[in-house]
Order: structure tokens, then C-alpha cells, then sequence
């Protein structure tokens, strides 16, 4: 009688073949559980509450083994001992909304953050870095401010939203079902204009367009409202960075399509100082208009759009920064799952599924390498039943004591183990509403 022996997982899940003609040693299915080091398949722990945190409390990094949260209040009741919290105080009454990045410099906090009235700031060690104020007075623009709402309305898988120049234009998802929008803005100069261009009808879309005009003056307030969501910016958050890096002495973020960075050892001053200043990436490559994130790649940086990847040589001395290379038809659907991996890989989440920048030979020349390729399909197949907003909030890790990568998406946290030493490179998931039980 004849039979099959399959002696490890090694090679994890693997949908590039149809489940019927899979290879022995790969899993059509591998779920709550990773590869081990001797290739076997273990089952994952069960997660378990830690801490209690109160409302109010955003965001979660560490320094020296301590975890800081954050939020807007003074002194928020029920915040363990053993976290601490760091207030990111709006100069308003405006609570803040979210943690949209953070890093440190000078073993010390650098944090990006969103309130609710749509104003972004940033703060070094608790204190408002009110020279951002500077650079994004020079940069804010009727077409940011068109592109900071039209994402926004994107992330609602209801509408498909995009924005030209001032002009957003915003359609139903699915034809023939309508939606009611108003749009008003708050100060001197600024003008939003809506008019519907297409009505709804079965087997139509509906299309408005919204279109902001007139003098840009900080103290704006837009807000574009469909079917009852509000959706709002000011004026000021359309120049503001939305992400934060630590780089060689500096700390840099980027904006619309500008890369900016701070002042040599100072990361209050970004509009003077020694070393600071910016790169407007799109004057490399047209598809860098709106930039989603940076990532340390070798001894250079890799700056990420949706569709585009450009390497630079960053240097102390702007005048000493290169570009390097431009990798195109690639790029990241969220900010935080742009993670180094090792010391030869940047890891990222792509619309084709998880990629990496790697070298390509012994000239250290960067390329995109096809690190998900066994389960693009099935992480594919998995965006597509995400909205926008839960695409934004993905994120990754590496696990601290296995070292295998973790990319969480809403309800799922794809795992790769990567052992060289016993040949293992294996996918698997877990699978967030499945309760295993204690293990």
C-alpha cells in the first residue's frame, strides 16, 4: 500500500498552485500557528489582556523597557503605574483623535498627532514643536487641502474620492445608491464649493465635486460632511508631516510630497538651524506627489508613495544628500508596515501583497524582491474585503523573541518565519476572531 510521508511544513502556505497540486512540505491553510525552527507547525499562544486603558488614551511606544500612551488631557483617571502618560496638548480646546506617528530622538519622545477638529501637531519630550507652524504655512495649498480631504472620504469604502489640484471629486462606490453632502469652512478667506455633476440613478453613480478655492490663511477649518460623517482639516494640518524618523542626527517626516528634516541635533527647528530643510521628491519622479513613509534601508533611506519608491544617501550636510535609485510600480498602502527587517531588507505592504527592498547582487543596488509571493493571492484576496481605514491602520512588527515578522491586518496578523540556518521560509496567520483557548 502505497503512501505520503511529509516530514516538516517547511515552506509554510503557498496559493500559487491550485490546492490539489500543492508540494509536499507547504500548507494550503496554515492558520493560528507558525513554523518552527525544526519545521514543525506550533500552535500560537492565546492573547490576553495586559492592561485596562481609559478612554481618551491613544497610540503605545516604549523607551528603556517602559510603555508610554498618550492623549490630550491633563491627567486622565485609571492609566496603570506601570504605563506612562504623555500629554500632547492641543493650543485649542480640539481633543486629540490619533497617534499618526512617533519615534525618539535623545532617548526621548518625537510624536505626531490628529485632533478631532482636523489639526495636526507635532511634540519633542510632551511640547508642541511650533516650528512645524513655519513650514506648513508654506506649504498648505487649495490642492493639499483638496488631497488631505480626499483621502479622508476615501477611507469610507461607501465613496471613491480623488482630488486634482483644488477640485475633489467624490463618487458612490456602488452605482445608483445616493448619498447627501454639505461642506462649509470656518475663517477669513477660504471657499468650498459643492455641485453635483452626476445624479443618481439605477445603474449610476452619483458624482459631487467639491472644489476649495480662495486665499489659504492658517486658521481655516474645512469640513466636507457625507451621509452624516464629517470630514475635516484645517488649512495648517494640509503642510503638516504625518510621519516621524530618526536618521543620523536628525529627525525627518514627510509631507505631501516633501521630505523634511530638522535641524542637526534639534529636532524642534525645521524651518532653520543647521541641516535643516527638504527634497520635494516628485522633482524624481511624478508618482511621488503624496508620500506615505520612510524607512532606513542599509545606509540609505528608502521614501515610499503609494506607487513609487525612491532611495536617497542621506547625509548630515543637506548639501551632501543623493538620490539613488527609483524603483517604480511599487509602493505602500500604510506608513506602518514599512519595517527593516534584518539589516538587508525593508518589508512592506503593497496592493500586490507583502514586497521587500533588498539587494539585488554584491553592488548593494536595491530591488523589490517577492518576499509574499506563496500568499499574495490570499492577502489579496483578504484586502479586498478591508475599507480604507482599516488598510490605513495596518501595521507591523518583529516578535522580540522569535524574530518572525508580523503584519496585522483588522482581524488577521500574517507571520513569517524565517530560519536560513535550517532552510525554513514559511507563511501562516492568525486569525484574531478565532478564541484558541489557554496554551
Amino acid at each position: 500500500m502505497s503512501y505520503l510521508v511529509i516530514e516538516d511544513f517547511r515552506l509554510g502556505m503557498d496559493r500559487r498552485k491550485q490546492r490539489i497540486s500543492g508540494v509536499a512540505g507547504a500548507l494550503w491553510e496554515g492558520i493560528n500557528g507558525h513554523i518552527t525552527r525544526g519545521g514543525d507547525f506550533e500552535r500560537r499562544k492565546k492573547f490576553v489582556a495586559k492592561y485596562t486603558l481609559p478612554a481618551g488614551t491613544h497610540g503605545l511606544t516604549q523607551i528603556n523597557r517602559r510603555l508610554y500612551v498618550f492623549g490630550s488631557v491633563a491627567t486622565p483617571t485609571g492609566v496603570p503605574p506601570s504605563i506612562t502618560y504623555q500629554r500632547l496638548q492641543h493650543t485649542g480646546a480640539a481633543s486629540m483623535q490619533s497617534l499618526l506617528d512617533v519615534t525618539r530622538f535623545n532617548s526621548k519622545i518625537y510624536a505626531v498627532a490628529e485632533f478631532t477638529n482636523g489639526d495636526i501637531f507635532h511634540y519633542y519630550d510632551g511640547t508642541r514643536v511650533s516650528d512645524w507652524d513655519t513650514v506648513a504655512a508654506g506649504i498648505m495649498s487649495n490642492a493639499n487641502i483638496a488631497a488631505r480631504l480626499a483621502a479622508k472620504i476615501s477611507l469610507d469604502p461607501r465613496y471613491i474620492a480623488s482630488a486634482v489640484d483644488g477640485t475633489i471629486t467624490i463618487e458612490a462606490a456602488i452605482a445608483g445608491t445616493s448619498f447627501v453632502i454639505t461642506g462649509s469652512v470656518t475663517g477669513a478667506t477660504g471657499v468650498l464649493t459643492l455641485t453635483q455633476v452626476q445624479a443618481n440613478a439605477p445603474g449610476v453613480a452619483q458624482i459631487w465635486t467639491a472644489v476649495c478655492s480662495g486665499a489659504v490663511t492658517a486658521a481655516d477649518a474645512w469640513l466636507i460632511t457625507v451621509d452624516g460623517v464629517a470630514y475635516t482639516s484645517t488649512s495648517l494640518a494640509s503642510g503638516m508631516g504625518v510621519t516621524a524618523m530618526t536618521y543620523q542626527t536628525k529627525v525627518y517626516g514627510v509631507t505631501a510630497s516633501l521630505l523634511q528634516f530638522s535641524k542637526v541635533n534639534d529636532p524642534t527647528l525645521f524651518a532653520s538651524g543647521t541641516g535643516s530643510g527638504f527634497i520635494n521628491m516628485t522633482n524624481q519622479n511624478e508618482d511621488n506627489d503624496q508620500l506615505i513613509g520612510t524607512q532606513i534601508y542599509q545606509n540609505r533611506v528608502a521614501i515610499f508613495s503609494r506607487d513609487n519608491v525612491q532611495i536617497w544617501l542621506l547625509a548630515v550636510d543637506p548639501a551632501n544628500n543623493s538620490f539613488q535609485q527609483n524603483l517604480q510600480n511599487t509602493g505602500a498602502l500604510s506608513s506602518r508596515t514599512i519595517l527593516q527587517y534584518g539589516n538587508i531588507d525593508v518589508f512592506y505592504l503593497s496592493d500586490s501583497g507583502v514586497r521587500s527592498i533588498k539587494a539585488r547582487d554584491a553592488s548593494n543596488a536595491p530591488a523589490v524582491n517577492d518576499v509574499g509571493v506563496a500568499v499574495d493571492s490570499f492577502v489579496i484576496e483578504y484586502l479586498a474585503t478591508l475599507n480604507g481605514s482599516q488598510v490605513a491602520r495596518a501595521c507591523a512588527m518583529i516578535e522580540p523573541l522569535t524574530g518572525r515578522y508580523w503584519l496585522a491586518l483588522h482581524n488577521r496578523i500574517m507571520v513569517y518565519s524565517y530560519f536560513p540556518g535550517s532552510k525554513i521560509t514559511a507563511w501562516t496567520y492568525y486569525d484574531l476572531t478565532d478564541e484558541i483557548g489557554d496554551v
